[in-house]
């Protein structure tokens, strides 16, 4: 962790060095070789800062990395208005037949210049948005459920090794979540992710407006990066309390990669 201003400086001035002075963008827009070239460097200074803090990038870096990437991203204005999907397909066949992106960032970028109107690119811009929103991993007002679920639901279920609060938290209610006039679904990311980034744009748009599922997702703190027991841990008691808290019914639980192990395991040991 960083514990004094030098260090933050330290962190942050590679990162600082790479960004352009803020200035209108001019008309017509920048090619799409400056921006993916900006986008390039400062996906690169992410890695400098993961080296810097030995693999970890800590809290602060991720913001200001994450906001300087976003703007960049906002600012882009599309080259391309296409109408229908035939034309979408075409734009975008043409720019990757010429430019080969160099991550998910850089292609990112390359599909707002050719296709999307910046409204439509907003959810795809709420999907980079990891620390907020739909993705955040700090979500204290969840409701107390009415009935315990912690330590333990019955006396046969494995004990956690984290404090109920901490498990709680990464657990994203949508402010549609009816508590139990639907079924409850719980959505699971698999590693490197969290909720609102795997499924959104798939499973949240397939099942927003059925009358069988009715979505929450876990936004795990460590991108599902942590001990596989720990990500164990979030499926089980996100299984036991979002029951809890929609009248005990019973829930059901769709995942992407290891998500799945975690289910596996909360099914096994969680009754």
């Amino acid at each position: 962790m960083i514990t004094s201003l030098l260090g933050l400086v330290a962190v942050l001035a590679p990162l600082a060095a790479a960004l352009p002075a803020v200035s209108p963008l001019p008309t017509p827009a920048p090619t799409p070789v400056s921006k993916r070239q900006l986008l390039g460097a400062l996906t690169s200074e992410l890695g400098v800062i993961a080296t810097l803090e030995s693999g970890i990038i800590t809290d602060i870096s991720q913001k200001v990395a994450a906001t300087a990437l976003l703007s960049e991203l906002q600012a882009i204005v599309p080259t391309a208005t296409p109408t229908n999907a035939e034309q979408a397909l075409s734009s975008l066949s043409a720019a990757f037949a010429t430019q080969s992106p160099t991550g998910f960032i850089d292609g990112a970028a390359i599909v707002l210049e050719n296709s999307l109107s910046p409204t439509n690119a907003a959810g795809l811009l709420e999907a980079l948005e990891v620390f907020d929103g739909i993705n955040s991993d700090d979500n204290p007002n969840n409701p107390t459920p009415s009935t315990s679920v912690y330590p333990k639901k019955l006396p046969c279920d494995a004990p956690y090794s984290v404090s109920e609060a901490e498990l709680r938290r990464q657990i994203y209610i949508p402010s549609t979540f009816t508590y139990g006039q639907k079924p409850p679904v719980i959505l699971m990311p698999g590693t490197g992710g969290r909720g609102g980034q795997n499924f959104l744009g798939n499973f949240e748009v397939l099942l927003a407006d059925v009358d069988y599922a009715d979505l929450v997702w876990v936004n795990p703190t460590g991108f599902m990066l942590a001990d596989a027991q720990y990500n164990a841990e979030l499926a089980a008691y996100a299984a036991n309390y979002i029951s809890a808290i929609s009248g005990n019914v019973n829930v059901s639980m769709i995942a992407w990669s290891q998500g799945n192990l975690a289910i596996q395991w909360a099914n096994k040991y969680c009754k």
